[in-house]
């Protein structure tokens, strides 16, 4: 154990290696649709784009090594340490929030202490209470509480989402960052991620539970993606489980009144095939248009960020699927085999 923490602290201080570039045509990719989506990419106010295949960086749009709040995207962040830990035999799927010694301000009552790990990973808790860092939108669709049990109905509301960041703490007796920054940032060679500079726990007098924020630059959020893609292999290195991968990537539950399909996994949006995604996708999301989408089919990742006000109340006012149409336009350029 102590030749492992001296080895990360090593790699720790080593530049991370830069991603490997391809050129477009000789991987079939057409340069002329490419040109003609970053055209498109210029309009609607200031992003950055950062997309790869197989591992190459294929596009770089804008200031892709700046980092931003990536908003919920820090869930599918927290998921993966919860996989983690679970793999390690520290934590149970079908761990309650009794069995963790989880409470709150207003006490848990007995049916909300019952919601599992899977119940918080698929956002079906069956607990409503207030939580740090939620928009108003979540807050204002949160049932009554004690209107349904856990296991039954999908809510997206940050409480669960915080809990776990707590759970995984309380369990692996580590900081939630520093674990991110050893367990994940360093073994995939993220090159602008610091700490504490890229973090910051938010904490709000309406729940006992603090949210963990972070920022991340486009190039370091496609390190995470294409981790997901390469299921969980980052090199030779099995950095996340092959079966906690797909069991993240899969539908658990599908989000009612979603215009797009939707289904959920484990803190990842799911969506299958249609006119809008050429082959099945799965995507890290955050307020404010930000996403990291794998399409599994064209072995692409892509990541699109742009400037979102720190005032939640003016998230909606930014172009929430400027990224998606983008996502679209780059497919178009894929190999006529696709």
């Amino acid at each position: 154990m102590m030749l492992l923490a001296l080895l990360l602290a090593f790699s720790a201080l080593l530049p991370a290696a830069p991603w490997p570039s391809v050129s477009p045509a000789k991987v079939g990719w057409s340069q002329a649709k490419l040109d003609e989506a970053r055209r498109s990419s210029g309009a609607g106010g200031p992003g950055a784009v950062f997309a790869t295949v197989d591992g190459k960086a294929l596009v770089a749009w804008g200031d892709v090594d700046q980092p931003r709040n990536v908003r919920s995207i820090r869930k599918s962040v927290v998921s993966a340490l919860i996989g983690q830990e679970i793999a390690r035999g520290k934590l149970s799927l079908q761990a309650t929030l009794a069995d963790l010694g989880i409470t709150e301000r207003t006490p848990l009552t007995e049916m909300e202490g019952k919601a599992t790990i899977a119940d918080l990973l698929t956002s079906r808790s069956g607990v409503f209470l207030p939580a740090a860092y939620e928009l108003p939108s979540n807050s204002a669709s949160r049932p009554a509480r004690g209107t349904y049990s856990p296991g039954t109905v999908f809510h997206y509301g940050n409480w669960g989402f915080n809990v776990l960041g707590v759970i995984f703490e309380k369990t692996s007796g580590e900081d939630l960052y520093q674990a991110f920054e050893t367990r994940l940032a360093t073994p995939l060679g993220m090159q602008d991620f610091r700490r504490p500079r890229d973090t910051r726990l938010r904490k709000e007098d309406v729940s006992l539970h603090p949210a963990h924020l972070f920022r991340l630059s486009p190039r370091d959020l496609a390190r995470f993606v294409h981790l997901y893609l390469n299921e969980g292999r980052w090199g030779t290195h099995q950095v996340l489980p092959a079966s906690w991968v797909a069991e993240s990537t899969r539908p658990h539950v599908q989000v009612p009144r979603n215009p797009n399909g939707a289904h959920y996994g484990y803190l990842w949006w799911i969506y299958p095939q249609s006119e809008r995604n050429p082959s099945l996708a799965f995507a890290v999301q955050g307020a404010g248009g930000a996403i990291g989408v794998a399409i599994p089919k064209l072995r692409l990742v892509f990541v699109f960020t742009q400037e979102a006000p720190d005032d939640r109340t003016n998230l909606a006012k930014l172009e929430a699927g400027r990224g998606w149409q983008l996502l679209q336009r780059i497919t178009t350029a894929a190999p006529p085999r696709f």
